[in-house]
């Protein structure tokens, strides 16, 4: 018999089952479906449980509560052997003040993934404030998984992704073929925060991708990106379209490779965009664009030992603007390009590449900086970090820096 387990005053439940599995145990049967509606609820909870098994689906719909929480597991007893394969888990909060909706499972085996979808949409100035998104999927070896997040007209509000190693015991890890997408749509004061953390460098972190946007007259909000060891011919792009005092962060892990990072704010000023790939990491590609706005910073990484690997920042119509771009010891191969046109002044650009031109330096890089119109920009190329060390560049009082 299955279970769907209920916390709440006012709910309607349904219930549909396909087999003798039983939420909470592990059995041999799929395609049970479990379904809680609550409307204009208090403090209500809902709460979902299914097996391990294949094809089951779960469904809770929250509408015009407060403080309401919904949670949705398929897995079973947190054992690397109980996969969730072909599982759907959806909630929709609507108009729901402080709402909460968490959703996990053990990921599928092979291009048999999970999918996870979470909606909350708010209407201003009455609508929901403090709402909180968490999906997470446990994969020992998870393959073609999806998780998707949508909030809309939410204030103060958090959406969280993991696909990753978080089962106890378990010490090794592949995964392709996943996708984590999240939007906020007018929101402030909110954050994404997207997370592939794979244990080791396997061949077969492959194909994965991680997409988040901020759109609609968005203000201090953050997204944050994270790819661990490893991850090859996978993309991050993160776009906030307009935009004040917003922060993109994206990073991928050691060895990885043939991999983007592309990041773009559109009308919008004092907005942060930070790029970081790490050691040994080649054939990759780091792309910034801000069409338009002032006082945004741009700061583009690639640490010691990459290779063959593509840094671009493009900033038009913008003044009092930021674009840094720094490659470790040892790169070789790599293209560094910053573009700052339409007219814009005091803009700033610096490039380093930390070949010291020792026999284990780099060679055959390349540094670009066009500054196009306006007055009083600034322009500094260092190869070598001859200059202040670590990691040069320079001005300093009048900005541009990098050191550390």
């Amino acid at each position: 018999m299955n279970r769907t387990l209920l916390f709440s005053s006012v709910a309607i439940v349904a219930l549909t089952m396909a087999g003798p599995g039983f939420a909470g145990q592990g059995g041999a049967s799929g395609d049970d479906m479990a379904t809680i509606t609550q409307v204009g609820e208090v403090n209500g909870t809902a709460s979902q449980h299914q097996p391990g098994n294949e094809g089951n689906t779960a469904t809770i719909t929250q509408i015009g509560g407060t403080r309401d929480t919904a949670t949705q597991e398929q897995w079973g007893n947190q054992i690397s052997i109980d996969f969730a394969i072909n599982g759907k888990q959806t909630i929709t909060q609507t108009a729901n003040l402080q709402a909460v909706a968490t959703q996990r499972s053990n990921g599928g085996i092979g291009a048999a993934g999970d999918t996870q979808t979470i909606t909350q949409t708010g209407n201003k100035p009455n609508g929901a404030v403090n709402t909180t998104t968490t999906q997470q999927i446990n994969n020992p070896l998870g393959q073609g998984n999806t998780q998707t997040s949508t909030q809309t007209a939410n204030v103060g509000s958090s959406v969280s992704q993991l696909i990753g190693l978080t089962i106890p015991g378990n010490t090794t890890s592949g995964n392709d073929n996943n996708t984590q997408t999240a939007t906020q749509s007018d929101q402030t004061s909110s954050t994404i925060s997207q997370s592939m953390d794979m244990a080791t460098a396997a061949p077969n972190n492959i194909n994965d991708k991680q997409t988040a946007s901020e759109t609609k007259t968005g203000s201090n909000n953050n997204i944050t990106q994270f790819m661990a060891v490893g991850v090859q011919n996978s993309t991050q792009t993160a776009s906030i379209d307009p935009g004040i005092n917003n922060t993109i962060n994206q990073t991928q892990g050691v060895a990885s490779h043939d991999n983007s990072q592309e990041a773009s704010v559109g009308v919008g000023s004092n907005n942060l965009i930070d790029q970081n790939q790490f050691t040994l990491s080649h054939n990759n590609f780091q792309v910034a664009d801000i069409p338009s706005g002032d006082s945004n910073f741009v700061e583009q990484i690639q640490q010691m030992g990459s290779f063959n690997n593509n840094q671009t920042t493009t900033i038009n119509g913008s003044s009092s603007g930021r674009a840094l771009q720094w490659q470790g010891p040892g790169v070789s191969g790599d293209l560094q390009t910053i573009t700052q046109g339409g007219g814009g002044s005091m803009n700033q650009a610096g490039q380093a590449d930390a070949n010291n031109f020792s026999a284990t330096s780099g060679n055959g890089n390349m540094q670009t900086i066009t500054q196009m119109g306006g007055s009083g920009n600034t322009a500094v190329q260092n190869t070598g970090l001859l200059v202040g060390a670590t990691g040069s560049m320079a001005v300093v009082s009048g900005v541009v820096t990098r050191h550390n």
